[in-house]
């Protein structure tokens, strides 16, 4: 649900506004208690996001010499640090496309968390890049598109693979809210891909996206969200509290607090499981690989356990098998709207010599349940969005259908932004 909090004022006029003016709430719980690198025994510093992506700390402190990286949840989401004190970055945040994959192989393909893909194209066909702005075969680099408050927050696109090449994954995103003060003299570092950083790429990625927000916020530093197109740099403090001497690229857009830190609830759903066998972290980053590989002794019914949240309980949820093999039986998600789970079940699958078995489920569930498909965002008229069929396979963010009364598809380019930016 989106969060609000009452209007900034201006800070450090005096010493009775410091006290009473504060205004801006980054809404942080601290329940992950005070970060700080310089107790840390480790120069590139991993901290692993939870299934949200969001962290509630105390303070951060990330001291030079040191660089906070994170280690990405199965959606890769951007990455979200929200703080109840103050935040100090004299050291580095390091969320640039590229990793190491499943394989131990260094993969310039992987995004940065909240980032997509590149396209896959070792076996010589040219595919786009994923993400709004993914390259295609015939346009090569990816581009950064969202929303100019990047509520919701968005990361690079990926480039489209191309001669016997893979794509370049799109930088990372990421927001720090701090209900007290920020400062950044070190580097946050969101790039993409370009020319001369993939040399194996066949086209390069966007860099990512990156959202300052404080009752105080001062850059001396660096914030790079290159690549072979350029992604996104916010700075939000109120006026006279706002220092920027730093540098960034692209060129930051400077303005007063939106306390608005994340848009509507978006449906999440997620295989987290299948036959008793966990989904990993890394699946869906390499296409050429199997996610899960299954004992051919796997009694059946064999479970496929999702989870969601953000969709209505009692949703059925179908299980498909894309080679079309077995016998599938839907579930029913059961638990609250912010969370809940269903277990679908295949049997007969033919696993025999080895052989790869694709499969993905989807729910369809009505709008008008919570998921904020009301309101001028979704006016009446032929193109009224009544459902909303979501998609979701091993490792690989959900994908969004919408549908009329009637049960027929509305074209993306019908429906306003306002409505869209909910199901990124």
């Amino acid at each position: 649900m989106r969060q609000t909090a009452t209007a900034c004022v201006l800070f450090l006029l005096t010493a009775t506004v410091v006290a009473t003016g504060q205004t801006f709430n980054s809404g942080s719980t601290g329940a992950d208690g005070a970060l700080d690198l310089a107790n840390m025994s480790c120069t590139a510093c991993e901290v692993q996001l939870p299934p949200n992506g969001v962290l509630n700390y105390t303070t951060v402190n990330v001291p030079p010499g040191k660089t906070l990286i994170f280690k990405k949840n199965a959606l890769n989401t951007p990455a979200y640090i929200l703080a109840q004190g103050n935040v100090t970055v004299a050291g580095g945040i390091d969320i640039r496309a590229g990793g190491v994959n499943a394989h131990g192989i260094l993969d310039y393909s992987i995004p940065g968390p909240g980032g997509f893909a590149g396209g896959y194209g070792s076996d010589g066909v040219g595919r786009p890049g994923l993400g709004p702005g993914g390259g295609t075969p015939d346009g090569g680099a990816g581009r950064w598109v969202g929303a100019i408050s990047l509520v919701p927050l968005t990361g690079g696109s990926g480039g489209a693979s191309g001669g016997g090449y893979n794509g370049a994954g799109g930088g990372g995103a990421l927001l720090i809210a701090s209900s007290a003060a920020i400062s950044v003299s070190g580097a946050i570092l969101a790039a993409g891909l370009s020319g001369g950083m993939g040399p194996s790429q066949a086209y390069n990625s966007s860099g990512g996206a990156v959202r300052l927000v404080a009752n105080s916020l001062s850059v001396s530093g660096s914030i790079d969200t290159s690549g072979a197109n350029v992604g996104m740099v916010r700075l939000e403090a109120p006026i006279d509290a706002l220092s920027f001497t730093g540098y960034s690229t692209p060129p930051a857009l400077i303005s007063t607090v939106n306390p608005v830190l994340f848009a509507t609830a978006t449906p999440v759903f997620t295989i987290v499981s299948v036959g008793g066998f966990a989904v990993p972290a890394y699946a869906g980053n390499r296409k050429d690989a199997a996610d899960i590989v299954l004992p051919s002794q796997l009694s059946d019914p064999i479970n496929v356990v999702v989870q969601a949240s953000n969709i209505p309980p009692g949703t059925p949820v179908d299980l498909i098998v894309g080679v079309g093999n077995g016998t599938t039986t839907p579930g029913v998600l059961a638990g609250s709207f912010q969370s809940s789970s269903a277990t679908a079940t295949v049997s007969g699958l033919t696993r025999a010599n080895g052989s790869l078995t694709y499969l993905y489920v989807q729910a369809v569930f009505s709008v008008s349940q919570g998921t904020g498909g009301s309101g001028s965002a979704n006016p009446p008229g032929p193109d009224q969005v009544a459902q909303v069929r979501v998609t979701a396979a091993p490792g690989v963010r959900p994908t969004y259908a919408f549908l009329r009364v009637n049960g027929t598809e509305i074209a993306t380019t019908r429906l306003s932004q306002a409505f869209l930016e909910q199901y990124r």
